[in-house]
């Protein structure tokens, strides 16, 4: 579903079926097809070897292929207009190096993400944001220019330190108040129990306090 919405959506940012073919909506929806159904492939192949992962049975996963797919939609997102399909295999395969090594590199720093966000948005967003400056068919590298190359990086790099500033002083401070982090009991039981409102007040409490207790007494038998 989101996949459909996303082809749409970048076709539909034309406001026109009738632009020249060079911008127009079915080029834009080939290029988008093209590097997210490559980014995909890649990711199946890549992933594995790129996470060192020797059991058989878990090395070719659906939710990898999906967010391999995401990542080469968000590496083709910005310049689905004005590439040729030859950039946007190229512009997928890339995507889903940056992918399959940022979820290495979350992992080897035992950084939180288990959905893989930062790795998808993130890592591919930072590279489609690249790329236009280097696969632009008409202001591109692959064209003999670079000044593209250069704005694009700039506005990668300002983008980047924004948000590491603003978000890791709104983490610096909840950490500080000691708001970060929930009780262990809460996080054990999960939080569509504890805060959604799965289980009445009385037998909630009696989850807590029984694992409250059973985690005091393995602690003590360690």
């Amino acid at each position: 579903m989101l996949w459909v919405s996303w082809i749409f959506f970048n076709a539909g940012t034309t406001k026109s079926l009738f632009l020249p073919r060079s911008e127009s909506a079915p080029k834009i929806i080939l290029n988008t097809l093209l590097a997210s159904s490559v980014s995909g492939m890649v990711t199946v192949l890549l992933k594995p070897h790129a996470l060192d992962i020797k059991n058989v049975m878990n090395r070719y996963d659906v939710p990898s292929l999906c967010n391999g797919i995401l990542g080469g939609l968000v590496s083709i997102n910005g310049s689905c207009a004005y590439v040729e399909p030859y950039s946007a295999l190229a512009i997928g395969a890339i995507g889903s190096v940056f992918y399959c090594y940022a979820v290495r590199n979350m992992n080897k720093f035992e950084i939180d993400d288990p959905l893989e966000s930062c790795c998808v948005h993130g890592a591919c967003g930072a590279w489609g944001t690249i790329a236009v400056g280097i696969f632009h068919s008409k202001l591109g590298v692959v064209n003999g220019k670079f000044e593209l190359l250069g704005i694009q990086i700039l506005g990668m790099v300002v983008l980047t330190s924004w948000s590491v500033i603003t978000t890791g002083l709104m983490f610096l401070t909840m950490k500080y108040y000691k708001c970060l982090r929930l009780e262990l009991s809460v996080e054990m039981i999960g939080l569509d129990i504890a805060q959604m409102g799965g289980l009445d007040d009385k037998l909630y409490d009696k989850m807590v306090k029984n694992f409250n207790e059973n985690y005091k007494y393995t602690l003590e038998s360690i």
